[in-house]
């Protein structure tokens, strides 16, 4: 859950005090050719379409920005054939950026076709402006405009981004700030909190133990853990290990997650105008009570436990369905802590971080001094009290983009056989194999690893977010390409930053297949 506004910095792109240039509406116009840096202000009514011609040479790459104003507008590419490319329509509705990118595959005019949504009907006609933004023969000084023009919107604190093979980065890039108030710059050795890319680390560990002999994915946990852990509705149907690595060990976390964590008592809520669900979550968070992992988890899902209640699970059969669980997570970590007989936190240094040597990897406090860790901000730019959270492996694992994408490599090398550094490869490759496919409901066809997860065209990796944070990590192994991104505050699908954010993946995405290895 993160993400945030951004001051109220205006786009680069977006020039003002020009003269509206007014169209008659239902007009289809030829609005001629588009010329680097030249703005054009138009008036686009429902039955408007107007069309520019764009002139590009074989393999040049091309950005346009359109500012839209009291109307959302989706614009169509169209190759020198006439036939169309793809479509540019961003969640922005009335107001806001359409980023449009052109690759030219062959030489000649390319076409693009503005019109209006048409959504809103009440709205018979709105303002736009066109900018042809950048033409490069270059791909990385495309990506490097194409990235600048996003951050320059405004809604975007601080972030970094890679692409990757199994062998070395291709392409790497930071923008903002990692402290806004001292003019701190976010650079590749920023360390952040990843988020829910912890779990992956648990998904190590776990195949790790499992290699060792000491039990199996399919081990009752209650075989493993101190205290007895049981769904109350299916009591004779044992959660097992792979069960809480899958998310489908019925754990309900809803009534009672954010009790883990934990905000200095002392710290100013009130000193900002937090988003309501974020103030709410950090006063309550300064008055939970610190304590261990396994006092935490034994409290809720043990009929032991003075905070157990049967709500805390689903009524459903272990096994079956996804319910993504924190709590799930954490207490598959717990299993690592009392089958080594040490903490979590220290059995993932010794056996995972050390060996790959991720040097700025570590928990908020105990990683290495020499790298400077970002502030955190809300969507509205806010900086945000420092946190911790007691189920911390769940999504508590900071480090910069650099270690990030060395950490990826990990899972790349894997899946083309190769060494690791931590596990043998087939015994990473089973972690990253589908364990469970989701089949009816909401999450129909949803596939899992152990914390691995799978999204469409056939990318593989893990996602994370949380207050102030925004992680993704994922690779494509037919094409041999991984991508990572880290941001220091988490956009809401309310907010503009969120079209941001995706904009940014995108463009990361599209132009990763144009790297190559030095």
């Amino acid at each position: 859950m993160k993400h945030k506004n951004y001051l109220n910095k205006i786009s680069v792109i977006f020039c003002l005090g020009l003269t509206l240039n007014i169209l008659p509406l239902g007009a289809q116009v030829n609005s001629g050719d588009l010329q680097v840096g030249k703005t054009l202000p138009r008036v686009l009514g429902l039955k408007d379409i107007h069309r520019y011609n764009l002139v590009l040479e074989k393999g040049q790459f091309a950005l346009l920005d359109i500012k839209q104003n009291g109307i959302d507008v989706i614009v169509h590419t169209f190759s020198p054939e006439g036939k169309e490319i793809e479509s540019f329509d961003s969640p922005n509705g009335n107001d806001g950026h359409e980023m449009v990118l052109v690759d030219a595959a062959e030489e000649g005019t390319y076409q693009i076709e503005v019109r209006a949504l048409g959504e809103d009907k009440k709205r018979k006609r709105g303002k736009y402006q066109i900018q042809l933004v950048s033409v490069q023969n270059n791909i990385s000084e495309h990506l490097n405009i194409t990235l600048s023009t996003l951050y320059g919107r405004g809604f975007i604190t601080g972030f970094g981004v890679t692409i990757l093979n199994e062998r070395s980065l291709l392409y790497q890039r930071t923008q903002g700030y990692a402290n806004l108030e001292k003019q701190q710059p976010y650079t590749t050795k920023t360390v952040q909190n990843n988020a829910s890319i912890s779990k992956t680390i648990i998904g190590i560990s776990l195949m790790q133990l499992d290699a060792q002999g000491k039990f199996t994915m399919d081990t009752p946990i209650n075989q493993l853990l101190p205290f007895p852990v049981n769904n109350p509705h299916f009591p004779n149907q044992p959660i097992t290990v792979g069960h809480l690595a899958t998310h489908t060990s019925t754990i309900k976390e809803d009534d009672f997650y954010e009790a883990a964590y934990l905000v200095d008592e002392n710290a100013s809520i009130d000193q900002y105008v937090y988003h309501k669900a974020f103030a709410k979550a950090f006063r309550k968070a300064q008055k939970n009570e610190a304590m261990p992992l396994g006092d935490f988890l034994k409290a809720h899902l043990s009929e032991e436990g003075k905070a157990y209640k049967r709500a805390n699970f689903f009524k459903e059969i272990p096994g079956n369905n996804w319910y993504y669980s924190n709590v799930g997570a954490a207490l598959a970590a717990y299993i690592v802590e009392t089958v080594s007989g040490m903490s979590y936190a220290t059995y993932v240094t010794e056996n995972i971080l050390h060996p790959l040597e991720l040097e700025s990897a570590g928990w908020y406090g105990q990683g290495r001094n020499d790298f400077e860790v970002t502030q955190q901000y809300d969507v509205k730019g806010n900086p945000l009290p420092k946190k911790t959270i007691i189920t911390y492996p769940d999504g508590e694992i900071y480090m910069n983009i650099l270690d990030l994408s060395k950490y990826l490599m990990t899972f790349m090398n894997a899946s083309k056989g190769l060494d690791t550094g931590v596990l043998s490869s087939d015994v990473l490759q089973k972690m990253m194999e589908v364990q469970h496919q989701q089949v009816g409901g909401r999450f129909d066809g949803r596939k899992d690893g152990f914390f691995w997860e799978f999204r469409s065209g056939e990318v593989m990796g893990h996602s994370g977010g949380d207050y102030g944070v925004s992680a993704l990590m994922y690779f494509h192994p037919k094409s041999g390409l991984g991508f990572t991104y880290l941001c220091n505050m988490m956009p809401l699908e309310s907010d503009y930053s969120n079209a941001m954010s995706r904009s940014i993946w995108a463009a990361v995405k599209r132009y990763a297949p144009y790297f190559v290895a030095p």
